[in-house]
């Protein structure tokens, strides 16, 4: 983190992508969000076609910036021990970087993702 960064900072924050529909038309781009590049893959033999979708993120002030970083890295670690179910990705991990920082907020508590047992 910088001295010299003027707060807040505004960012787009990548969320899970919009896919075509099947009779080939798009879903409406949710209100505030921001469609990015399309894709396309072939999945099973069909091709998929999806774009990105960003929303606004604003971070007021230093201690934001480190809870939602914090709370990012953390999730790979949880990902990674086990400790929390689910996809390992940057989508996910920013989705519960969120949850926290909305918490650290005093907004409601979080839907944290289930934990796995070890055994």
């Amino acid at each position: 983190m910088s001295k010299h960064v003027t707060y807040p900072i505004h960012q787009l924050m990548r969320v899970s992508p919009l896919y075509r529909n099947p009779d080939g038309t798009w879903p409406e781009v949710p209100e505030g969000h921001k469609a990015g590049d399309r894709y396309v893959a072939a999945r099973n033999g069909e091709s998929i076609q999806w774009k990105r979708l960003y929303r606004p993120l604003q971070l007021r002030n230093e201690d934001e910036v480190l809870v939602f970083l914090v709370a990012h890295e953390a999730f790979h670690y949880l990902r990674k021990t086990r400790q929390v179910g689910g996809r390992h990705g940057e989508i996910v991990a920013d989705a519960f970087a969120l949850q926290m920082l909305e918490r650290y907020r005093g907004g409601s508590e979080p839907a944290i993702p289930p934990t796995r047992s070890r055994r």
